[in-house]
């Protein structure tokens, strides 16, 4: 939440109106929200949903610039705000290494979708 926040109090203060608009399918965060769009999208499908936590480590401004390609908010910024954020998020990261390593988690669902005999795939 720590990183999310710096990320779009920052674009913010670019775009007051960031964030009005929702990028990307807000269905696909929740769990039963996501496995109903995919039973729509893929019919007759065998489907599986696994939460998993990716865990990302590497020294502060690194790690900075690898994060903030997660985030829809830092791809409206220019060139040079993007480095500005970049360099912000990896003062942070920096304040909270430890041997001058920085960690950063996300958590992420995996989808595998797998053709049955009766495959909304198979031609007509």
């Amino acid at each position: 939440l720590e990183i999310y926040n710096i990320i779009y109090k920052y674009v913010q203060k670019i775009f007051p109106n960031y964030g009005l608009l929702e990028l990307g399918d807000p269905r696909i965060r929740c769990f039963k929200t996501l496995n109903e769009l995919i039973k729509k999208i893929f019919i007759n499908c065998e489907i599986k949903i696994t939460s998993h936590l990716l865990s990302f480590k590497n020294t502060p401004d690194v790690l900075a610039k690898e994060v903030t390609g997660f985030f829809y908010a830092s791809l409206v910024l220019s060139s040079r705000h993007y480095d500005i954020l970049v360099s912000e998020l990896g003062n942070h990261f920096n304040k909270i290494s430890v041997n001058g390593l920085s960690e950063f988690n996300l958590p992420v669902n995996r989808l595998v979708v797998k053709e049955t005999s009766k495959s909304y795939f198979q031609k007509k």
